[in-house]
């Protein structure tokens, strides 16, 4: 069903929204103040412009927000996000989306944000970057399966052997911490959404979700070496590049015992990365010096992260790591055209902040505010992340009155800054993030209810 969607900004991200909701035959209208790019906007797609401010009321009246179903605020600017957002939304019912980029804004809770100014969805694309990288090299052969709720959650993937303290248990007699979940377990292939009863078997894969940190240090709990997670020696990462992407990227691998080297040219950079992030080895230096990088044993090192601001400096020191033998090079980018450079050259990991910024908030957009992951290559079974706001259909509900669907698991809440696995009689709050598990017949039937 066609939508009204008011898109805020005519940058690379506004406008990869606006080319890809038109051709679903949604009607359009983008605001922003450079005419230029507004004129450009309507030569390439169907689209109608408004140049203004976007966070001028009258602009938005002028827009017919009152008649609007969703609100896209991907400016440049946050407090014009913001406040676009909350305007928009004591005029009317609708669905917004924000962009933001200040760190301050993400050191308090998102719930706040969520709840006070109207903020159904809060999209970083530093964030999102640093997710999708810590992912990538989860695919690699180290330790994340998923990471959710802006890295607050995790998934990760256990095979049980015979050391296994919990074998032939049942999962209700297995005491793990609040936090913590078995969500899921693959048995001979087949998907298995487990319930209390069920038992733990030899050579079943478990997969365990809960708070990051708390599945970082599971192994103690579970008393075993875990398969495709702790490794025989520490894995080892250089970073290029101390901005937001580098930090979030060097702070989820020390979790995970990386041996991280972070080069950073700034001195006084530096020197703050080092006091923020004590496990982390940094280097004020230039990452495209040869030499420099042949000392500090950089063809030894399992991966070359490149996430600087310049995309020259990243391209060039990740041609450099290839050419000294690094067999897994990630690269991030801001020009879209270097993508298929850099694959040409061999580099097949490339990340662009803005355009993964466009597939969540497309994700987010198509599954009616669920972002939906795969559980990890089973397709068998779906991972859900639910944002709840004040007019969620089953807010204020307990789990034991919400009757999902069979082979459904509510498996974590994020709620301010904690994590937890809820028990029945918990209820959902406005401001949650709800991670569950389904089969994928369920998701269409949950996706109603949550309308």
């Amino acid at each position: 069903m066609p939508m009204n969607v008011i898109i805020l900004g005519a940058g690379e991200v506004g406008c990869n929204l606006s080319q890809k909701l038109s051709k679903d035959n949604h009607n359009i209208i983008v605001i922003d103040q450079n005419k230029e790019k507004l004129e450009h906007l309507e030569e390439i797609c169907d689209v109608q412009t408004i140049e203004g401010n976007a966070a001028d009321l009258s602009i938005l009246k002028q827009a017919d927000i009152e008649n609007t179903h969703l609100l896209l605020a991907v400016t440049n600017n946050d407090e014009v996000n913001m406040l676009s957002c909350l305007l928009a939304k004591n005029l009317t019912s609708l669905t917004t989306v924000a962009r933001l980029k200040k760190e301050f804004y993400f050191q308090a809770t998102k719930t706040f944000y969520r709840n006070k100014l109207g903020l159904d969805l809060i999209v970083c694309p530093e964030i999102i970057a640093g997710l999708e990288i810590t992912y990538h090299v989860g695919e690699s052969g180290a330790s994340a399966v998923e990471t959710l709720a802006d890295g607050h959650i995790e998934i990760k993937k256990i095979k049980v052997d015979k050391t296994f303290r919990y074998l032939n248990s049942p999962l209700n007699k297995i005491h793990l911490p609040r936090n913590i979940l078995i969500g899921a377990i693959i048995r001979n292939n087949e998907i298995l959404i487990p319930s209390g009863n069920d038992k733990i078997l030899e050579n079943d894969e478990l997969f365990i979700i809960g708070e990051t940190l708390a599945i970082e240090n599971l192994e103690q709990t579970l008393g075993m070496k875990i398969l495709n997670w702790f490794f025989q020696r520490h894995q080892s990462a250089f970073i290029l590049g101390g901005g937001r992407i580098g930090r979030i990227v060097a702070k989820m691998l020390a979790m995970r015992k990386f041996n991280i080297k972070l080069l950073e040219e700034d001195p006084q950079k530096s020197k703050k990365i080092a006091q923020e992030l004590p496990g982390v080895l940094v280097l004020c230096e230039d990452g495209t010096d040869y030499e420099f990088l042949h000392e500090e044993n950089l063809e030894s090192a399992d991966f070359f992260i490149a996430t600087s601001n310049e995309d020259e400096t990243n391209v060039m020191a990740s041609l450099l790591a290839k050419d000294m033998g690094v067999k897994n090079i990630i690269t991030v980018v801001h020009r879209p055209g270097y993508k298929n450079v850099l694959e040409r050259l061999g580099i097949s990991n490339v990340i662009n902040p803005r355009l993964n910024t466009t597939r969540v908030i497309l994700e987010f957009i198509k599954n009616r505010n669920i972002l939906v992951h795969p559980l990890q290559d089973y397709n068998k079974a779906q991972v859900l992340e639910i944002y709840t706001d004040d007019h969620f259909p089953l807010k204020g509900k307990t789990l034991k009155e919400i009757q999902f669907p069979d082979g459904t698991l509510v498996c974590a809440i994020l709620r301010g800054e904690s994590v937890f696995v809820p028990k029945g009689e918990d209820a959902l709050e406005a401001g949650d993030v709800v991670i569950l598990i389904t089969l994928p017949q369920n998701i269409e039937a949950i996706r109603k209810m949550l309308c």
